[in-house]
């Protein structure tokens, strides 16, 4: 894979450098006829084609943790191929349709260049749209009075200038015509939805993350976004009024943290409902306080308390134990209930149904339940957490003397030697083991697209967060973000995440939504369960609806939640 990447590298070089003569061909502004800019445009055109195979190829070889960048630098030479097509596509144009003599002909060309130059702007940058609905209307805005209300532009070179502004689900949008009025038609008619605008923006007012120390950097991003937000809802024509302000207020009280609730409270002098830009006022003044004094610490996700909890020091209670310092079985003070002759002489199934009765321990005899144990100790014969007395062991072809002997004769453990004696005794040790069902539930995530997927979730109540295969975010078009977080397994195991994405999960019906993040792992378990489960014997009453019909067939395990 490593040679592959070597290759395509190479490949991209070429055509950086193939795009590098173009430009410089344009620049110079030398021998500019109509002849050598089609044939320019021929080589470009060559050029864009081995562009899109080398796209291809990467989106094959490269892994998920070097995607991100390889696509940022494809989308560089992309947008480097569009502006070079419509550079000379614009010097082509104005060829065609001035008739100059050839002593007039440089003032002309001269003309073209400067013209060129003024298209394409390299003092103020293009605004980018990357599909998020609440983006649209400053994108929109920027976009028509920097290139739609331009003269000098025509409307093959704003199409192409629309394209290159767009990015991942915007750049999907396909429309009937290949002209810049249908694409922007269509963007208005997906992007340009108010009732969804309005309700965006206002999610995220109450969408924000509390903060939960003094944080001058997580106040800054409050404050941003509270006032970033009612921008766009101003714009829109929603302007606040007194019971929004009433309402806007204790919402972002909701957010902030303890000592900054404390100040706002000491800082009010009457009875009165507050007003929302003395209270924003004050906002901006903590902050102030907070930055300089250097009141920076960061907020802690439930992600950063994974790796967090293992080097927290923790305060240990020592609990006296209450087991009976007699035998609960013959009620002796002179010994524990496993040296008791009484029960030495049960068999190992009445010492076991003993212990149960009496409540106790299976492992250690201690009056907890065996979920509980902290012995270390467990059957000496099958290693199974049981003790050793209550190993089952079945007699198996022996003669008739050996049998009278083995009925006439227990052996004690006060007394080891009865263990060594050697008898001809045949035996088979059976140790019984139970299947534990996990909880496993069908859920119904929502696609970058929005169309609803299928998949298998694990239900881990001990989970500290939600986790998702990477196959399966990668099937769903999830968006990525970087991070950095380490999560503990079995045996202390440690795993370095490095992908998290967000998603929105409903019921088969709909009825039940959630915005969730998880944290994007390569693979969660094995087939779960195991083997196929027989269900004979098992009666699943009628009137119960499973989260997970399946349940007994060996299925991938796509999710898994923190419940």
């Amino acid at each position: 894979m490593a040679s592959d990447l070597v290759v395509l590298n190479r490949r991209k070089g070429s055509i950086r450098g193939q795009l590098t003569k173009l430009r410089t061909f344009i620049e110079k502004g030398e021998h500019l006829t109509e002849s050598t800019v089609i044939t320019q445009l021929d080589i470009l055109s060559r050029t864009s084609t081995r562009f899109e195979e080398l796209r291809n190829e990467y989106y094959r070889t490269v892994s998920d943790n070097d995607f991100d960048q390889v696509e940022s630098n494809l989308s560089e030479l992309e947008d480097e191929i569009l502006k070079i097509e419509v550079s000379l596509k614009s010097i082509l144009h104005d060829l065609k349709s001035t008739s100059v003599s050839n002593s007039t002909n440089g003032a002309i060309i001269k003309e073209s260049i400067d013209k060129v130059t003024s298209i394409r702007l390299p003092e103020i940058p293009l605004p980018l749209f990357n599909g998020k609905i609440e983006e649209w209307n400053s994108f929109k805005q920027q976009f028509l009075n920097l290139i739609n209300d331009n003269p000098n532009l025509t409307e093959n070179q704003k199409c192409y200038y629309l394209r290159s502004c767009l990015r991942n689900d915007a750049k999907l949008i396909e429309t009937s015509e290949d002209t810049y009025d249908s694409l922007l038609k269509a963007l208005v008619e997906r992007f340009e939805n108010k009732r969804v605008i309005v309700d965006t923006h206002i999610k995220n007012i109450i969408n924000q993350e509390k903060i939960a120390h003094e944080s001058a950097k997580e106040l800054r991003n409050l404050i941003d976004c509270i006032l970033k937000n009612l921008r766009a809802l101003n714009v829109l024509k929603y302007e606040r009024n007194e019971l929004s302000d009433a309402i806007l207020i204790n919402i972002i009280l909701q957010k902030l943290d303890r000592e900054s609730r404390k100040q706002f409270e000491l800082s009010l002098v009457n009875k009165e409902v507050p007003d929302f830009d003395d209270f924003i006022e004050f906002l901006e003044r903590r902050y102030q306080v907070l930055n300089a004094i250097g009141h920076n610490i960061p907020y802690k996700s439930k992600y950063s308390d994974v790796s967090e909890q293992k080097n927290k020091a923790r305060t240990l209670f020592v609990k006296p134990s209450n087991n009976p310092k007699y035998c609960i079985l013959c009620r002796n003070a002179d010994h524990p209930l496993h040296k008791c002759d009484q029960f030495l002489q049960f068999s190992p199934q009445k010492r076991y149904e003993t212990v149960r009765e009496k409540h106790l321990c299976l492992n250690c005899f201690g009056s907890h339940k065996i979920a509980q144990c902290k012995s270390k100790y467990t059957c000496f014969t099958c290693k199974e957490k049981h003790h050793t007395l209550l190993h089952r062991m079945q007699v198996s072809t022996v003669s008739d003397d050996s049998s009278t002997m083995n009925s006439r004769q227990t052996p004690s453990v006060a007394d080891p030697c009865s263990l060594c004696n050697p008898s001809p005794l045949t035996s088979c040790f059976v140790t019984q083991k139970k299947r534990v069902i996990l909880a496993t539930a069908f859920v119904y995530v929502l696609d970058s697209f929005g169309t609803v997927r299928k998949g298998r979730a694990l239900l881990d109540s001990g989970s500290m967060c939600n986790l998702m295969t990477s196959d399966f975010a990668n099937a769903l078009g999830l968006k990525k973000e970087k991070i950095n977080v380490p999560i503990s397994g079995i045996s202390d195991t440690t795993l370095n995440v490095k992908r998290k994405s967000t998603s929105i999960i409903l019921n088969s019906d709909a009825s039940f939504t959630a915005t969730l993040d998880f944290l994007v792992i390569p693979k969660i378990t094995d087939l779960m369960p195991s083997t196929f489960i027989d269900l004979e014997g098992i009666e699943i009453p009628p009137y119960v609806q499973l989260a997970d019909p399946e349940f007994f067939s060996p299925k991938k395990v796509t999710s898994l939640f923190d419940l």
